[in-house]
């Protein structure tokens, strides 16, 4: 055996004359692989003034003092070109790329985890993943039961970016890869808080305006009769009057009725109440004084409204009434 089995060193055998040139080549080789630093790897052929120690990865299509030696390292040492064959697993940094390769039998790449993407400048990558397999649209991929995000001093901020106002930089929640909420910046740069329950269809449950910093929400007004989950505030009107619910249970009633100079008029509430009201009040309309009162406490649902004048005669009028109380 002349030669060691890995590099190729040449071995110093029995009796051999001059051992100083085997030994000398040896060392020569050594300086050349060992701590591998190539200054390129697109060239095909040598360059024209090569400086003593040079190596090279050669590119295809190899020519000239190159032929044949795609993909081996090609060192110039002594004044003259030298092929080195690579093995799988070397390593090489690549000088004029600033990124480490890998020699895997048969060609060089980055040397890299399939988690990693590939290598950039500046010692980046263009993906990564942590447990999980990163792509083109997942940049940064994480697989946990937790993550920390720590602070270097005395906060941490996280930084979300877009390119324009119209498009779209957000936290989506999803479940079984499906989108049930999301806040963010989404279409515009108004925050805001959107839920699904299919992932399709999208509600806007709370919104801040850019401009002004005023909160809307589309459930503010709307229906509060579960309780105040839904609407913060219900309101509607019909024959009966007006009313205003709130998710506290309050309701608020309103109308505007005529009495009667006989007897007293039924007023049916426009929603009705838990129980009776808890304060009606009446007002007659007009310069003309008038006493107007209900007659009774009534029933959740109607009150009964009398009139009279300063005579005691009961009088027709326009009386303004109100009542107060709880919806549940």
């Amino acid at each position: 055996m002349e030669q060691t089995t890995n590099l190729a060193l040449p071995y110093i055998v029995g009796n051999q004359n001059q051992k100083h040139i085997t030994h000398n080549e040896a060392l020569r080789m050594l300086d050349a692989l060992v701590q591998l630093s190539v200054a390129d790897r697109d060239l095909s052929a040598p360059p024209d003034a090569p400086t003593n120690g040079v190596r090279y990865i050669v590119a295809d299509g190899a020519s000239d003092a190159w032929t044949g030696w795609e993909g081996s390292i090609a060192a110039y040492l002594d004044g003259a070109w030298a092929e080195l064959q690579p093995l799988a697993g070397w390593l090489a940094w690549l000088e004029d790329e600033n990124r480490l390769l890998c020699f895997d039998g048969a060609s060089w790449s980055d040397f890299i985890s399939a988690g990693l993407g590939s290598a950039l400048t500046n010692g980046s990558f263009d993906k990564i993943g942590v447990n999980a397999t990163a792509d083109a649209t997942n940049r940064l991929a994480l697989s946990a039961g937790a993550s920390l995000f720590n602070h270097a001093g005395n906060g941490h901020q996280i930084k979300v970016n877009k390119a324009a106002a119209s498009d779209t930089n957000s936290l989506l929640f999803q479940t079984n890869w499906s989108g049930r909420a999301e806040m963010g910046c989404a279409g515009d740069d108004d925050w805001s808080v959107k839920v699904s329950a299919d992932g399709s269809n999208w509600t806007t449950a709370l919104q801040v305006d850019a401009s002004n910093g005023l909160l809307a929400a589309a459930n503010w007004v709307g229906n509060v009769s579960n309780g105040g989950l839904g609407a913060v505030l219900e309101s509607g009107s019909n024959a009966n009057g007006t009313y205003v619910r709130f998710a506290d249970g309050l309701q608020i009633c309103t109308s505007l009725v005529t009495s009667s100079d006989s007897t007293f008029i039924i007023w049916t509430y426009p929603a009705e109440f838990s129980g009776a009201a808890e304060n009606v009040m009446m007002t007659a309309r007009g310069l003309t004084p008038y006493h107007a009162q209900p007659n009774g406490s009534g029933s959740a649902s109607t009150i009964a409204v009398n009139c009279w004048d300063l005579n005691g005669s009961r009088a027709e009028t326009d009386i303004t009434v109100f009542a107060i109380g709880r919806w549940r």
